[in-house]
C-alpha cells in the first residue's frame, strides 16, 4: 500500500484498494528512512527491508512494523489499527527536521556572489 500524495492511478479499481489515506493528508514521496524514524518515535519496533516494487523499482525499501506483541496485545494505547498508524505517519513526516529544512531551502532564494 502507499500513502504518497503524488501517486496517481489510471484504473479506478486500484485507487480503492491501494490508497490508504486521502490525497489531501498524504505525504509527498515519503522515504523508508522517514517512515522508520516516525515509527520509532511512536515507540514501535520496525525493520527496513530491501524490497522493490516492479512498477517503480527505483524506490527501494519496505518498513515492517510490529503493532502487537507476541501475546496479541497492542503496543500503543492510541494506535489500534494500521490505518491509524498511517494517519499518524501522514501527520508527523512533514514535521521531520529533514523535511522542514528542505522546505526552507526551497523557499529561500539562493544568494549569489
Amino acid at each position: 500500500f502507499f500513502f504518497s500524495s503524488r501517486r496517481r492511478h489510471t484504473r479506478c479499481r486500484e485507487v480503492s484498494w491501494a490508497r490508504r489515506c486521502v490525497q489531501e493528508t498524504g505525504v509527498d514521496n515519503p522515504t523508508c528512512e522517514e517512515i522508520a524514524e516516525v515509527v520509532r518515535f511512536l515507540k514501535f519496533n520496525c525493520a527496513i527491508e530491501d524490497k522493490a516494487y516492479p512498477r517503480d523499482w527505483t524506490q527501494r525499501g519496505r518498513v515492517k512494523v510490529l503493532i502487537k506483541d507476541s501475546h496479541g496485545q497492542l503496543l500503543h494505547p492510541e494506535i489500534l489499527t494500521k490505518g491509524k498508524l498511517l494517519l499518524k505517519l501522514c501527520e508527523y513526516i512533514p514535521k521531520l527536521k529533514t523535511r522542514v529544512n528542505k522546505e526552507l531551502q526551497a523557499t529561500t532564494p539562493a544568494q549569489t556572489q
